[in-house]
């Protein structure tokens, strides 16, 4: 199973859903199930005012052919979580774009099983990885910015694998 977050624009959207389109047929000869939204609360506004501010992100989910995985009944493809800010000095942000763990706590256990495979094409900061790992779930992370590979690598060692039914994520 795969989860695949981040775009600002329709053209953004489209582009990274071709790429992950080709790259998901290309590694596993996948096919994409659904495109949902996380809609981000906290957001900026567009500091600009010549536009609205970015209220929601695409969320792509392909799944082996003939095998589909839906653990959450018939809850629409709509998660609301904040952005992950920094407040204070407790460096929690790690990178600009950077997803919240609840959010990838809940896609993780709406579309995968413990052991099951999931990759990240744009990892970024790593959280994809961080919340599968404490999930007991597989992930591979690609990401072209060595800076973000080596913060991924520091997060990922910190974190031990738990098995348990709920994806528990510190908040």
């Amino acid at each position: 199973d795969f989860n695949v977050s981040g775009s600002t624009t329709v053209d953004e959207i489209k582009k990274k859903s071709a790429e992950l389109i080709n790259l998901l047929q290309a590694i596993r000869n996948d096919e994409v199930s659904s495109t949902m939204a996380w809609h981000r609360l906290g957001g900026a506004p567009q500091f600009s005012g010549d536009r609205p501010g970015v209220a929601f992100e695409a969320i792509t989910v392909a799944h082996p052919k003939g095998r589909k995985r839906w653990n959450s009944g018939g809850k629409r493809g709509h998660y609301s979580h904040a952005i992950v800010l920094d407040r204070g000095h407790e460096k929690v942000r790690v990178h600009a774009t950077q997803k919240p763990e609840p959010l990838m706590a809940e896609l993780i256990g709406d579309f995968t099983e413990p052991g099951d495979l999931i990759l990240d094409a744009y990892a970024g900061s790593g959280t994809t990885g961080v919340v599968a790992k404490r999930a007991g779930r597989r992930a591979i992370l690609i990401e072209q910015d060595e800076r973000n590979c080596e913060s991924i690598a520091t997060r990922l060692e910190k974190v031990e694998p738990v098995l348990t039914e709920h994806i528990e994520v510190e908040m």
